[in-house]
């Protein structure tokens, strides 16, 4: 006896819930004839993977589609920034400045 698409939502938000890697709250699910998408933002690539590992868990499920963003927190986000003047090149990479100029030998 197959699942119903209710069924099978109910029994992936569950174990979307015990799954101690993902945070279930912020992840929707919708199925259709068990084909199952994943919605929402998540912490991680790590969370990303283990929803959808769990999803995968669920007997009945066919395929998983999973639409899920990575959210980067903002103190994990780069800064890194370029910026020309006079013919120099400053870069900024996490809050480090360097300047070049350019190489003024010339060739021959």
């Amino acid at each position: 006896m197959s699942k119903t698409d209710m069924q099978l939502k109910q029994d992936i938000e569950d174990e979307l819930r015990w799954d101690p890697k993902v945070n279930a709250a912020h992840i929707g699910v919708a199925v259709e004839n068990g084909v199952v998408s994943l919605l929402g933002a998540v912490d991680s690539y790590a969370e990303k993977w283990a929803a959808e590992d769990a999803t995968k868990r669920v007997n009945g499920v066919r395929t998983v589609a999973q639409d899920l963003e990575v959210k980067v927190l903002a103190e994990h986000a780069r800064t890194d920034a370029v910026e020309t003047s006079g013919g120099r090149v400053t870069l900024v990479i996490d809050q480090v400045k360097m300047t070049m100029s350019p190489c003024s030998a010339e060739r021959q």
